[in-house]
């Protein structure tokens, strides 16, 4: 029987009846049965649970598992709420423990005094950049070479990151290949200022990876087309957003043959193992 059905129905309580010895096994049986919400436990329904109205409210850990547990909590006109500080917890091997967090460069902070990140709205500062009509440029599009920019990164904390997928566009045609391409790192740095490269088998010093050196200066223009970096992080790399913060950092083309006009779109970081989905 259901929890809360009766074993008689309702006439039989409003006559004068005498319960059978069977009526107090099953009122006992049933109670034993019955969802503690005190001590606790945990029970398999035998048919679907039709939550309605109100809804219900949990005082403590809740954990919700099966295949379509979470899509039926989830779909039109269903909603979990959390209350402040509340948030789910994934079990191991759950699907949502993988997944990408994109940080627009439209986010940076620029680390040159004199480039195109602080001609946002300003003609005077973008043409002295060497944009021609003093026309002012986007805070993500480089300026004066060695164009360089910091990328406050989103990230899971206790996730693991195993890697950052840095993308950009070479928007001005190259005559030739610049004698020093882009470098790239992705580094942890404290409240003390302590900076830690996320990277420790670098190419470069300081946990530095450049861009592979293409062939001609039409294939670093790459027709304008989107290109893209991957920076490797050191295998193990836990996040701990309560100590750190973290950042990418690019230093843009310089030397021979370097140009202004690269625009750095975003940084993709992968995460796995992520234990819940706190606010980020």
């Amino acid at each position: 029987m259901s929890h809360g059905a009766r074993v008689y129905p309702d006439l039989f309580y409003t006559a004068p009846n005498i319960p059978a010895a069977s009526w107090w096994e099953t009122v006992d049986l049933t109670l034993s049965k019955a969802i503690n919400g005190d001590g606790g436990g945990a029970w398999t329904p035998s048919a679907p649970i039709i939550i309605g109205g109100a809804g219900m409210l949990f005082g403590g850990a809740w954990t919700l598992s099966g295949s379509a547990s979470y899509a039926n909590a989830s779909a039109s006109g269903k909603r979990v709420t959390h209350g402040d500080s509340d948030y789910f917890v994934l079990k191991s091997g759950h699907t949502g423990a993988t997944r990408t967090l994109v940080t627009p460069c439209a986010r940076i902070v620029d680390g040159t005094a004199t480039d195109a990140a602080f001609a946002l709205n300003n003609p005077y500062v973008a043409a002295s950049c060497g944009y021609g009509g003093g026309n002012p440029v986007p805070a993500n599009t480089s300026g004066a070479p060695s164009y360089r920019l910091f990328v406050p990164l989103t990230v899971h904390h206790g996730a693991t990151l195993t890697q950052a997928v840095i993308t950009f566009v070479v928007s001005t045609s190259h005559p030739g290949v610049p004698t020093t391409m882009p470098r790239y790192r992705v580094y942890r740095v404290d409240a003390s200022g302590v900076v830690t490269p996320l990277r420790s088998a670098s190419t470069l010093p300081l946990g530095f990876e450049p861009f592979p050196t293409p062939a001609s200066g039409a294939a670093w223009t790459n027709s304008s087309s989107p290109q893209s970096f991957t920076y490797t992080i050191n295998a193990g790399t836990v996040i701990d957003s309560t100590k750190y913060a973290y950042v990418c950092e690019i230093l843009d083309e310089s030397g021979t043959n370097a140009l202004v006009g690269n625009i750095y779109l975003d940084v993709t970081c992968t995460f796995t193992t992520i234990p819940d989905l706190r606010a980020q």
